[in-house]
Protein backbone atom coordinates (compact mmCIF):
# COMPACT_ATOMS: atom_id res chain seq x y z
CA UNK A 1 0.00 0.00 0.00
CA UNK A 2 1.40 3.33 -1.07
CA UNK A 3 0.74 7.10 -0.08
CA UNK A 4 2.59 9.54 -2.48
CA UNK A 5 2.48 13.26 -1.13
CA UNK A 6 3.10 15.11 -4.97
CA UNK A 7 3.60 18.64 -5.30
CA UNK A 8 0.63 20.62 -5.95
CA UNK A 9 1.51 22.22 -9.42
CA UNK A 10 -2.17 22.60 -10.16
CA UNK A 11 -2.73 25.03 -7.15
CA UNK A 12 0.45 26.93 -7.92
CA UNK A 13 -0.68 27.15 -11.85
CA UNK A 14 -3.96 28.50 -10.69
CA UNK A 15 -2.38 31.18 -8.47
CA UNK A 16 0.26 32.02 -11.28
CA UNK A 17 -2.58 32.60 -14.22
CA UNK A 18 -4.66 34.48 -11.44
CA UNK A 19 -2.01 37.04 -11.03
CA UNK A 20 -1.43 37.27 -15.14
CA UNK A 21 -5.10 38.06 -15.30
CA UNK A 22 -4.80 41.43 -12.83
CA UNK A 23 -1.01 42.37 -13.56
CA UNK A 24 -0.59 41.70 -17.35
CA UNK A 25 3.51 42.43 -17.08
CA UNK A 26 4.25 40.83 -14.07
CA UNK A 27 5.36 36.93 -14.63
CA UNK A 28 4.93 34.30 -11.51
CA UNK A 29 8.80 34.26 -9.90
CA UNK A 30 10.59 30.87 -10.20
CA UNK A 31 10.91 28.45 -7.47
CA UNK A 32 14.35 29.05 -5.29
CA UNK A 33 14.60 25.66 -4.66
CA UNK A 34 12.10 21.94 -3.91
CA UNK A 35 9.80 22.53 -0.67
CA UNK A 36 8.54 19.42 1.01
CA UNK A 37 5.01 20.15 -1.11
CA UNK A 38 6.94 19.70 -3.99
CA UNK A 39 8.49 16.28 -3.10
CA UNK A 40 6.93 12.92 -4.34
CA UNK A 41 8.10 10.18 -2.28
CA UNK A 42 7.61 6.02 -3.60
CA UNK A 43 8.37 3.80 -1.06
CA UNK A 44 8.86 -0.47 -1.90
CA UNK A 45 8.96 -3.54 0.41
CA UNK A 46 10.41 -6.67 -1.40
CA UNK A 47 9.29 -9.17 -0.32
CA UNK A 48 6.00 -7.80 1.36
CA UNK A 49 5.25 -10.43 3.43
CA UNK A 50 7.75 -12.29 5.47
CA UNK A 51 8.20 -14.54 8.19
CA UNK A 52 8.10 -13.07 12.21
CA UNK A 53 11.39 -15.36 12.93
CA UNK A 54 13.34 -12.75 14.49
CA UNK A 55 15.87 -12.96 11.20
CA UNK A 56 13.73 -12.78 8.03
CA UNK A 57 14.33 -9.19 6.07
CA UNK A 58 12.59 -7.10 3.98
CA UNK A 59 14.44 -4.23 1.36
CA UNK A 60 13.06 -1.12 1.69
CA UNK A 61 13.45 1.05 -1.45
CA UNK A 62 12.36 4.88 -1.54
CA UNK A 63 12.30 6.85 -4.71
CA UNK A 64 12.36 10.76 -3.82
CA UNK A 65 11.52 12.96 -7.16
CA UNK A 66 10.39 16.45 -7.44
CA UNK A 67 7.55 18.53 -8.96
CA UNK A 68 8.60 17.48 -12.44
CA UNK A 69 9.43 14.37 -11.76
CA UNK A 70 12.77 14.55 -11.41
CA UNK A 71 14.78 12.11 -9.28
CA UNK A 72 16.52 14.30 -6.08
CA UNK A 73 20.03 13.61 -5.10
CA UNK A 74 20.77 14.17 -1.63
CA UNK A 75 17.51 13.86 0.04
CA UNK A 76 17.64 13.09 4.03
CA UNK A 77 14.95 10.72 5.07
CA UNK A 78 13.88 9.88 8.54
CA UNK A 79 12.21 6.31 8.57
CA UNK A 80 10.22 4.59 11.21
CA UNK A 81 8.07 1.76 12.29
CA UNK A 82 4.31 1.59 13.11
CA UNK A 83 2.17 -0.78 14.50
CA UNK A 84 -1.80 -0.25 13.93
CA UNK A 85 -1.01 3.78 13.17
CA UNK A 86 0.89 4.16 16.13
CA UNK A 87 4.62 4.31 15.77
CA UNK A 88 6.77 1.72 17.80
CA UNK A 89 9.61 -0.49 17.63
CA UNK A 90 8.63 -3.84 16.15
CA UNK A 91 11.41 -5.36 14.40
CA UNK A 92 14.57 -3.53 13.90
CA UNK A 93 15.96 -1.15 10.74
CA UNK A 94 19.12 -1.34 9.45
CA UNK A 95 19.51 2.70 9.82
CA UNK A 96 17.10 5.35 10.99
CA UNK A 97 17.98 8.11 8.48
CA UNK A 98 18.71 7.44 5.18
CA UNK A 99 20.17 9.84 1.69
CA UNK A 100 19.25 9.38 -1.47
CA UNK A 101 21.84 8.86 -4.41
CA UNK A 102 22.48 9.82 -7.42
CA UNK A 103 19.80 7.57 -8.82
CA UNK A 104 16.96 9.61 -6.60
CA UNK A 105 16.94 6.26 -4.26
CA UNK A 106 17.59 5.52 -0.96
CA UNK A 107 17.98 1.91 0.68
CA UNK A 108 17.10 0.73 4.10
CA UNK A 109 16.70 -3.28 5.44
CA UNK A 110 14.17 -3.70 7.76
CA UNK A 111 14.24 -7.20 10.17
CA UNK A 112 10.94 -9.29 11.45
CA UNK A 113 10.93 -9.42 15.06
CA UNK A 114 10.89 -12.74 17.36
CA UNK A 115 7.94 -15.14 16.84
CA UNK A 116 4.91 -15.19 19.37
CA UNK A 117 3.98 -17.59 21.76
CA UNK A 118 2.38 -20.51 20.87
CA UNK A 119 0.29 -19.80 23.77
CA UNK A 120 -1.26 -16.32 21.44
CA UNK A 121 -2.80 -18.17 19.03
CA UNK A 122 -4.71 -16.05 15.79
CA UNK A 123 -3.50 -15.12 12.54
CA UNK A 124 -0.13 -13.11 11.78
CA UNK A 125 -0.21 -8.66 11.43
CA UNK A 126 1.57 -5.91 9.45
CA UNK A 127 3.97 -3.54 10.12
CA UNK A 128 4.04 -0.09 8.39
CA UNK A 129 7.21 0.95 7.22
CA UNK A 130 7.14 5.32 8.00
CA UNK A 131 8.82 7.40 5.42
CA UNK A 132 9.61 11.09 6.39
CA UNK A 133 11.54 13.63 4.35
CA UNK A 134 13.89 15.53 6.17
CA UNK A 135 14.02 19.23 4.84
CA UNK A 136 14.95 23.20 5.35
CA UNK A 137 11.11 24.34 4.94
CA UNK A 138 9.48 22.44 6.75
CA UNK A 139 5.34 22.93 6.61
CA UNK A 140 2.62 21.36 8.44
CA UNK A 141 0.72 18.90 5.97
CA UNK A 142 -0.07 16.19 8.75
CA UNK A 143 -0.75 16.72 11.93
CA UNK A 144 -1.20 12.98 12.65
CA UNK A 145 2.22 12.54 13.06
CA UNK A 146 3.66 15.94 13.78
CA UNK A 147 4.94 19.25 12.61
CA UNK A 148 7.00 19.09 9.08
CA UNK A 149 6.15 15.73 8.10
CA UNK A 150 4.69 14.45 4.71
CA UNK A 151 4.77 10.26 5.47
CA UNK A 152 4.61 7.86 3.08
CA UNK A 153 4.71 4.10 4.46
CA UNK A 154 4.90 0.75 2.74
CA UNK A 155 2.88 -2.09 5.06
CA UNK A 156 4.98 -5.53 5.41
CA UNK A 157 2.91 -8.65 5.94
CA UNK A 158 4.44 -10.98 9.17
CA UNK A 159 3.52 -14.30 9.06
CA UNK A 160 4.14 -16.72 12.25
CA UNK A 161 6.35 -19.28 11.45
CA UNK A 162 5.20 -23.15 11.34
CA UNK A 163 1.22 -23.77 12.19
CA UNK A 164 -0.95 -20.91 13.33
CA UNK A 165 -2.79 -21.98 16.39
CA UNK A 166 -6.55 -21.02 16.73
CA UNK A 167 -7.01 -19.20 20.03
CA UNK A 168 -6.03 -21.26 23.34
CA UNK A 169 -9.02 -23.26 24.68
CA UNK A 170 -9.33 -24.65 28.29
CA UNK A 171 -8.94 -27.79 29.38
CA UNK A 172 -11.74 -30.41 30.67
CA UNK A 173 -10.61 -32.70 33.31
CA UNK A 174 -12.30 -35.78 34.07
CA UNK A 175 -11.10 -39.11 35.74
CA UNK A 176 -12.48 -42.35 37.16
CA UNK A 177 -11.45 -44.43 40.16
CA UNK A 178 -11.22 -48.28 41.17
CA UNK A 179 -12.18 -50.12 42.75
CA UNK A 180 -15.56 -48.96 44.21
CA UNK A 181 -16.35 -48.90 46.87
CA UNK A 182 -12.89 -47.90 47.94
CA UNK A 183 -11.58 -49.47 51.25
CA UNK A 184 -8.48 -48.27 53.39
CA UNK A 185 -5.68 -49.56 52.74
CA UNK A 186 -6.43 -51.39 49.58
CA UNK A 187 -4.58 -49.52 46.59
CA UNK A 188 -6.78 -47.65 44.12
CA UNK A 189 -6.56 -47.06 40.72
CA UNK A 190 -7.07 -43.46 39.48
CA UNK A 191 -7.59 -42.53 35.50
CA UNK A 192 -7.95 -39.18 33.96
CA UNK A 193 -7.57 -40.78 30.24
CA UNK A 194 -11.07 -39.57 29.57
CA UNK A 195 -9.77 -35.64 29.80
CA UNK A 196 -9.59 -33.31 26.69
CA UNK A 197 -7.24 -30.91 26.08
CA UNK A 198 -9.78 -28.33 25.50
CA UNK A 199 -13.71 -27.72 25.52
CA UNK A 200 -15.75 -30.89 25.93
CA UNK A 201 -19.47 -31.66 25.60
CA UNK A 202 -21.29 -34.57 26.20
CA UNK A 203 -18.21 -37.03 26.36
CA UNK A 204 -17.15 -35.64 23.22
CA UNK A 205 -13.59 -33.45 23.33
CA UNK A 206 -14.04 -31.06 20.60
CA UNK A 207 -10.65 -28.94 21.01
CA UNK A 208 -7.43 -29.42 18.88
CA UNK A 209 -4.73 -29.31 21.75
CA UNK A 210 -3.41 -32.01 24.14
CA UNK A 211 -2.74 -32.54 27.66
CA UNK A 212 1.00 -32.40 28.35
CA UNK A 213 0.70 -32.73 32.15
CA UNK A 214 -1.68 -34.71 34.77
CA UNK A 215 -1.48 -33.65 38.54
CA UNK A 216 -2.75 -35.40 41.41
CA UNK A 217 -3.64 -34.29 44.94
CA UNK A 218 -5.39 -36.99 47.19
CA UNK A 219 -6.27 -34.65 50.25
CA UNK A 220 -4.77 -36.89 52.95
CA UNK A 221 -1.77 -34.67 52.98
CA UNK A 222 0.52 -37.25 50.79
CA UNK A 223 2.61 -35.97 48.36
CA UNK A 224 1.23 -35.15 44.55
CA UNK A 225 1.31 -37.51 42.11
CA UNK A 226 1.72 -37.48 38.10
CA UNK A 227 0.77 -39.26 34.73
CA UNK A 228 -2.65 -40.27 33.43
CA UNK A 229 -2.98 -43.18 35.28
CA UNK A 230 -2.22 -43.27 38.62
CA UNK A 231 -2.17 -45.89 42.15
CA UNK A 232 -2.91 -44.74 45.60
CA UNK A 233 -3.55 -46.09 48.92
CA UNK A 234 -5.57 -44.18 51.59
CA UNK A 235 -4.46 -45.44 55.20
CA UNK A 236 -7.12 -44.33 57.13
CA UNK A 237 -11.05 -44.35 56.81
CA UNK A 238 -12.30 -41.19 56.11
CA UNK A 239 -13.68 -38.95 52.91
CA UNK A 240 -10.77 -36.85 51.21
CA UNK A 241 -11.37 -34.29 47.71
CA UNK A 242 -9.08 -36.36 45.13
CA UNK A 243 -8.30 -33.03 42.51
CA UNK A 244 -7.12 -33.28 39.09
CA UNK A 245 -5.37 -30.85 37.47
CA UNK A 246 -4.75 -30.63 33.89
CA UNK A 247 -2.49 -28.56 31.63
CA UNK A 248 -2.91 -28.10 27.93
CA UNK A 249 -0.26 -27.79 25.32
CA UNK A 250 -1.34 -24.18 25.41
CA UNK A 251 -0.20 -23.86 28.85
CA UNK A 252 -3.57 -23.48 29.86
CA UNK A 253 -4.75 -25.19 33.32
CA UNK A 254 -8.05 -26.53 34.84
CA UNK A 255 -8.72 -28.86 37.43
CA UNK A 256 -11.81 -31.08 38.35
CA UNK A 257 -12.17 -32.50 42.31
CA UNK A 258 -14.41 -35.68 43.85
CA UNK A 259 -14.90 -36.63 47.29
CA UNK A 260 -13.69 -40.60 47.72
CA UNK A 261 -14.47 -42.20 50.89
CA UNK A 262 -12.28 -44.76 52.05
CA UNK A 263 -14.10 -47.07 54.77
CA UNK A 264 -12.31 -49.90 56.70
CA UNK A 265 -11.85 -53.16 54.92
CA UNK A 266 -13.01 -56.72 56.20
CA UNK A 267 -10.69 -58.91 57.69
CA UNK A 268 -9.95 -62.55 55.73
CA UNK A 269 -11.69 -65.32 55.99
CA UNK A 270 -9.93 -69.03 57.42
CA UNK A 271 -10.70 -72.44 56.73
CA UNK A 272 -9.53 -75.66 55.85
CA UNK A 273 -10.20 -79.25 55.00
CA UNK A 274 -7.96 -82.31 55.66
CA UNK A 275 -7.43 -85.67 54.04
CA UNK A 276 -7.81 -88.70 55.31
CA UNK A 277 -11.00 -87.52 57.64
CA UNK A 278 -9.99 -90.18 59.89
CA UNK A 279 -6.22 -90.44 60.03
CA UNK A 280 -3.77 -93.58 61.94
CA UNK A 281 -0.46 -92.86 64.04
CA UNK A 282 2.12 -91.96 61.67
CA UNK A 283 0.12 -91.61 58.47
CA UNK A 284 0.71 -88.00 56.60
CA UNK A 285 -1.87 -85.88 56.45
CA UNK A 286 -2.72 -83.20 54.00
CA UNK A 287 -3.92 -79.61 55.14
CA UNK A 288 -5.41 -77.50 52.18
CA UNK A 289 -6.47 -73.87 53.08
CA UNK A 290 -7.98 -73.24 49.74
CA UNK A 291 -11.60 -72.52 51.30
CA UNK A 292 -9.63 -69.45 53.29
CA UNK A 293 -10.75 -65.72 51.75
CA UNK A 294 -9.70 -62.72 51.61
CA UNK A 295 -11.37 -59.27 51.53
CA UNK A 296 -12.71 -57.86 48.40
CA UNK A 297 -9.45 -56.02 46.90
CA UNK A 298 -7.17 -58.05 49.78
CA UNK A 299 -4.55 -60.62 49.42
CA UNK A 300 -3.99 -63.62 51.79
CA UNK A 301 0.21 -63.37 52.31
CA UNK A 302 0.82 -66.30 55.17
CA UNK A 303 -0.93 -69.35 56.40
CA UNK A 304 0.57 -70.53 59.25
CA UNK A 305 -0.48 -74.01 60.96
CA UNK A 306 -0.11 -75.72 64.42
CA UNK A 307 -0.87 -79.14 64.70
CA UNK A 308 -1.10 -79.45 68.50
CA UNK A 309 1.98 -81.81 69.30
CA UNK A 310 4.29 -79.04 69.18
CA UNK A 311 5.15 -78.79 65.57
CA UNK A 312 3.85 -76.24 63.43
CA UNK A 313 4.23 -75.81 59.59
CA UNK A 314 3.52 -72.70 56.95
CA UNK A 315 1.68 -72.39 53.16
CA UNK A 316 -0.97 -72.65 51.73
CA UNK A 317 -0.80 -76.91 51.69
CA UNK A 318 1.04 -78.65 54.57
CA UNK A 319 1.42 -82.39 55.31
CA UNK A 320 2.14 -83.84 58.79
CA UNK A 321 2.09 -86.99 60.79
CA UNK A 322 0.91 -87.38 64.45
CA UNK A 323 3.57 -89.82 66.60
CA UNK A 324 0.53 -90.46 68.73
CA UNK A 325 -2.89 -91.47 68.79
CA UNK A 326 -5.75 -88.82 70.43
CA UNK A 327 -7.26 -85.85 69.49
CA UNK A 328 -5.41 -82.98 68.52
CA UNK A 329 -6.52 -79.53 67.77
CA UNK A 330 -5.20 -78.05 64.52
CA UNK A 331 -5.17 -74.37 63.84
CA UNK A 332 -4.85 -72.72 60.89
CA UNK A 333 -3.79 -68.74 61.27
CA UNK A 334 -3.96 -66.58 57.76
CA UNK A 335 -3.00 -63.18 57.25
CA UNK A 336 -3.76 -60.61 54.38
CA UNK A 337 -1.80 -57.91 52.67
CA UNK A 338 -3.21 -55.56 55.41
CA UNK A 339 -1.93 -57.18 58.13
CA UNK A 340 -5.14 -58.45 59.16
CA UNK A 341 -5.64 -62.12 60.70
CA UNK A 342 -8.00 -64.43 60.98
CA UNK A 343 -7.92 -68.27 62.11
CA UNK A 344 -10.01 -71.35 62.40
CA UNK A 345 -9.55 -74.76 63.98
CA UNK A 346 -10.68 -78.08 63.65
CA UNK A 347 -10.01 -81.66 66.45
CA UNK A 348 -8.30 -84.04 64.03
CA UNK A 349 -9.12 -87.56 65.80
CA UNK A 350 -5.99 -89.98 65.20
CA UNK A 351 -6.38 -93.86 66.05
CA UNK A 352 -4.03 -96.26 67.05
CA UNK A 353 -0.36 -96.23 69.57
CA UNK A 354 -0.35 -97.13 72.72
CA UNK A 355 -3.57 -96.52 74.12
CA UNK A 356 -4.37 -94.93 77.54
CA UNK A 357 -0.45 -93.73 78.20
CA UNK A 358 -0.12 -90.11 76.97
CA UNK A 359 -0.06 -87.78 79.15
CA UNK A 360 -2.18 -84.99 79.45
CA UNK A 361 -1.58 -81.31 78.93
CA UNK A 362 -3.73 -78.34 80.30
CA UNK A 363 -2.90 -74.69 80.51
CA UNK A 364 -4.26 -71.34 82.38
CA UNK A 365 -3.55 -68.07 81.44
CA UNK A 366 -3.62 -64.71 83.67
CA UNK A 367 -5.18 -63.24 81.21
CA UNK A 368 -6.88 -63.89 77.62
CA UNK A 369 -7.14 -60.33 76.40
CA UNK A 370 -3.77 -58.70 76.94
CA UNK A 371 -2.74 -55.53 75.70
CA UNK A 372 1.47 -55.43 73.99
CA UNK A 373 3.85 -55.22 75.96
CA UNK A 374 1.96 -56.84 78.97
CA UNK A 375 3.16 -60.03 80.43
CA UNK A 376 1.18 -62.95 80.35
CA UNK A 377 1.66 -65.57 83.02
CA UNK A 378 1.10 -68.95 81.77
CA UNK A 379 0.60 -71.92 84.07
CA UNK A 380 0.34 -75.77 83.43
CA UNK A 381 -1.93 -76.66 86.73
CA UNK A 382 -3.72 -79.74 85.36
CA UNK A 383 -1.46 -81.04 83.27
CA UNK A 384 -0.65 -85.03 84.58
CA UNK A 385 1.07 -88.04 83.23
CA UNK A 386 -0.25 -91.63 83.07
CA UNK A 387 -0.17 -93.59 86.15
CA UNK A 388 4.02 -94.70 86.78
CA UNK A 389 4.70 -91.90 84.70
CA UNK A 390 6.48 -88.35 85.05
CA UNK A 391 6.31 -85.28 83.05
CA UNK A 392 9.82 -84.77 81.79
CA UNK A 393 9.78 -81.48 79.74
CA UNK A 394 6.74 -78.31 78.55
CA UNK A 395 6.98 -76.99 74.95
CA UNK A 396 5.46 -73.69 74.51
CA UNK A 397 4.53 -72.63 71.11
CA UNK A 398 3.31 -68.78 71.63
CA UNK A 399 1.91 -68.76 68.27
CA UNK A 400 3.35 -65.00 67.70
CA UNK A 401 6.63 -66.02 66.00
CA UNK A 402 8.78 -66.65 68.32
CA UNK A 403 10.83 -69.79 69.21
CA UNK A 404 9.30 -72.99 70.66
CA UNK A 405 10.21 -72.29 74.49
CA UNK A 406 10.99 -75.61 76.85
CA UNK A 407 10.62 -76.21 80.21
CA UNK A 408 12.70 -76.85 81.97
CA UNK A 409 16.09 -76.21 80.03
CA UNK A 410 15.60 -72.81 78.13
CA UNK A 411 16.53 -69.63 80.05
CA UNK A 412 13.35 -68.03 79.63
CA UNK A 413 11.60 -70.62 82.15
CA UNK A 414 11.14 -69.47 85.47
CA UNK A 415 9.61 -72.25 87.31
CA UNK A 416 9.03 -75.90 85.34
CA UNK A 417 5.45 -74.64 86.27
CA UNK A 418 4.61 -71.46 84.59
CA UNK A 419 6.25 -68.92 82.62
CA UNK A 420 5.80 -65.60 81.35
CA UNK A 421 4.90 -64.80 78.08
CA UNK A 422 4.93 -60.57 76.15
CA UNK A 423 3.48 -60.39 73.22
CA UNK A 424 4.86 -57.56 70.80
CA UNK A 425 2.33 -57.61 68.11
CA UNK A 426 -1.88 -57.33 67.99
CA UNK A 427 -3.75 -60.21 66.72
CA UNK A 428 -5.05 -63.72 68.44
CA UNK A 429 -2.47 -65.52 68.52
CA UNK A 430 -2.67 -70.11 69.28
CA UNK A 431 -1.09 -70.84 72.22
CA UNK A 432 0.21 -74.33 71.92
CA UNK A 433 1.50 -76.43 74.87
CA UNK A 434 3.03 -79.92 74.26
CA UNK A 435 4.14 -81.85 77.68
CA UNK A 436 6.23 -85.40 77.19
CA UNK A 437 6.27 -87.97 79.88
CA UNK A 438 9.04 -90.04 80.98
CA UNK A 439 7.86 -93.08 78.51
CA UNK A 440 8.49 -90.17 75.82
CA UNK A 441 5.08 -90.14 74.86
CA UNK A 442 3.12 -86.56 73.97
CA UNK A 443 0.33 -84.75 75.03
CA UNK A 444 -0.82 -81.23 73.73
CA UNK A 445 -3.82 -78.29 74.62
CA UNK A 446 -3.66 -75.22 72.58
CA UNK A 447 -5.74 -71.95 73.35
CA UNK A 448 -5.73 -68.48 71.69
CA UNK A 449 -5.06 -65.23 73.41
CA UNK A 450 -6.28 -61.99 71.33
CA UNK A 451 -3.80 -58.77 71.88
CA UNK A 452 -5.23 -55.54 71.16
CA UNK A 453 -3.07 -51.94 71.29
CA UNK A 454 -4.20 -51.23 74.53
CA UNK A 455 -6.56 -48.19 72.42
CA UNK A 456 -9.95 -48.27 73.51
CA UNK A 457 -12.43 -49.30 70.42
CA UNK A 458 -15.04 -46.20 69.62
CA UNK A 459 -18.94 -47.07 68.77
CA UNK A 460 -21.76 -45.30 68.09
CA UNK A 461 -25.29 -45.17 66.63
CA UNK A 462 -27.10 -42.17 65.63
CA UNK A 463 -31.12 -42.03 65.81
CA UNK A 464 -33.80 -38.97 64.86
CA UNK A 465 -34.93 -37.24 68.23
CA UNK A 466 -38.45 -37.74 68.48
CA UNK A 467 -40.37 -34.39 67.76
CA UNK A 468 -37.06 -32.79 67.00
CA UNK A 469 -38.25 -31.52 63.44
CA UNK A 470 -36.56 -34.47 61.58
CA UNK A 471 -40.06 -36.16 60.27
CA UNK A 472 -41.03 -33.35 58.82
CA UNK A 473 -41.40 -33.17 55.17
CA UNK A 474 -40.43 -31.75 53.28
CA UNK A 475 -37.43 -30.08 55.50
CA UNK A 476 -39.08 -27.10 56.83
CA UNK A 477 -37.24 -26.71 59.92
CA UNK A 478 -33.83 -27.80 61.96
CA UNK A 479 -33.20 -31.49 63.00
CA UNK A 480 -31.74 -32.90 66.26
CA UNK A 481 -29.59 -36.21 65.79
CA UNK A 482 -29.25 -38.46 69.08
CA UNK A 483 -25.49 -39.74 69.25
CA UNK A 484 -24.99 -42.84 71.70
CA UNK A 485 -21.49 -43.71 71.63
CA UNK A 486 -21.97 -45.87 75.17
CA UNK A 487 -20.97 -49.14 73.13
CA UNK A 488 -17.47 -47.86 73.31
CA UNK A 489 -14.99 -50.01 75.26
CA UNK A 490 -11.53 -49.63 76.67
CA UNK A 491 -8.68 -52.52 77.69
CA UNK A 492 -6.16 -53.38 79.99
CA UNK A 493 -8.45 -52.31 83.23
CA UNK A 494 -8.84 -48.62 82.11
CA UNK A 495 -12.37 -46.77 81.19
CA UNK A 496 -13.43 -44.42 78.65
CA UNK A 497 -12.82 -40.79 80.31
CA UNK A 498 -13.97 -38.54 77.57
CA UNK A 499 -16.27 -38.90 74.31
CA UNK A 500 -15.35 -36.05 71.63
CA UNK A 501 -17.63 -35.12 68.95
CA UNK A 502 -17.33 -33.86 65.00
CA UNK A 503 -20.56 -34.16 63.74
CA UNK A 504 -19.82 -33.16 59.95
CA UNK A 505 -21.40 -29.37 59.79
CA UNK A 506 -18.54 -27.52 60.21
CA UNK A 507 -19.47 -26.76 63.78
CA UNK A 508 -17.07 -26.84 66.86
CA UNK A 509 -16.39 -30.16 68.39
CA UNK A 510 -18.30 -31.12 71.23
CA UNK A 511 -15.92 -33.04 74.30
CA UNK A 512 -17.20 -34.22 77.73
CA UNK A 513 -17.82 -37.54 79.58
CA UNK A 514 -21.22 -37.84 78.83
CA UNK A 515 -21.59 -41.17 76.01
CA UNK A 516 -24.95 -39.61 74.44
CA UNK A 517 -25.49 -36.14 73.50
CA UNK A 518 -27.61 -34.53 70.94
CA UNK A 519 -27.52 -32.48 68.19
CA UNK A 520 -29.14 -29.95 65.94
CA UNK A 521 -28.18 -29.81 62.47
CA UNK A 522 -29.59 -26.52 60.36
CA UNK A 523 -31.85 -26.71 57.35
CA UNK A 524 -29.25 -27.22 55.13
CA UNK A 525 -28.35 -30.08 55.92
CA UNK A 526 -31.54 -31.97 56.07
CA UNK A 527 -31.50 -34.84 53.74
CA UNK A 528 -27.79 -34.88 53.20
CA UNK A 529 -25.04 -37.21 54.18
CA UNK A 530 -22.69 -36.44 56.91
CA UNK A 531 -19.42 -37.69 58.33
CA UNK A 532 -19.25 -38.13 61.87
CA UNK A 533 -16.41 -38.96 64.26
CA UNK A 534 -16.16 -40.03 67.99
CA UNK A 535 -12.67 -40.19 69.13
CA UNK A 536 -12.95 -41.91 72.52
CA UNK A 537 -10.10 -41.32 75.66
CA UNK A 538 -9.26 -43.78 78.26
CA UNK A 539 -8.16 -42.97 81.60
CA UNK A 540 -4.99 -44.68 81.89
CA UNK A 541 -1.60 -43.52 82.04
CA UNK A 542 -0.86 -41.87 80.06
CA UNK A 543 -4.10 -42.13 78.59
CA UNK A 544 -5.00 -43.44 75.36
CA UNK A 545 -7.22 -42.54 72.57
CA UNK A 546 -8.73 -43.91 68.94
CA UNK A 547 -11.01 -42.40 66.41
CA UNK A 548 -14.01 -43.76 63.97
CA UNK A 549 -16.36 -42.20 61.42
CA UNK A 550 -19.09 -42.90 59.77
CA UNK A 551 -21.48 -41.74 57.11
CA UNK A 552 -24.70 -40.40 58.67
CA UNK A 553 -27.84 -39.05 56.90
CA UNK A 554 -29.72 -36.32 58.17
CA UNK A 555 -33.43 -37.25 58.19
Amino acid sequence: MHKGFAVLTALLATLAFGTACTVHNTEAPSLSGVSEFGLSLVVTAIPDSINQDGASQSSIEVTVRDDKARLIQGQSLRVDMAVNGTIQDFGTLSARTIVTGSDGKARVVYTAPPAPPPSFGGAGGHVAIVVTPIGNNAQVSNPEFGPASIPTTVDIRLVPPGVILPPAQTPTPAFTFSPSPVNMNVPVTFDASTSCGGFASGGVCSGSSAITSYSWNFGDGSANASGVTVTHTFTSAATFNVTLTVTNDRGVAASTTQAITAAVSAAPTASFVFSPAAPTVNQTIVFNADASRAAPGRTLTQYSWIFGDGQSASGFLASHAFADGGGFNVTLTVLDDAGQKATASQTVTVTGGAAGGAPTANFTSSTSSPVVGQLVVFDTAGSAAAQGQTITSYAWNFGDGTPITTCPGDAACATTRTIGHTFNLTGTFTVNLVVTDSAGRTGSKSATVTVSSGNPTPSFTSVAAAGAGCPAQPPAATCTMVFDGSASTAVGGAAIATYTWNFGDLTAQVSGAAAIVNHTYAVAFRGTTVIVTLTVTDNASPSRSSSRSSAVTVP
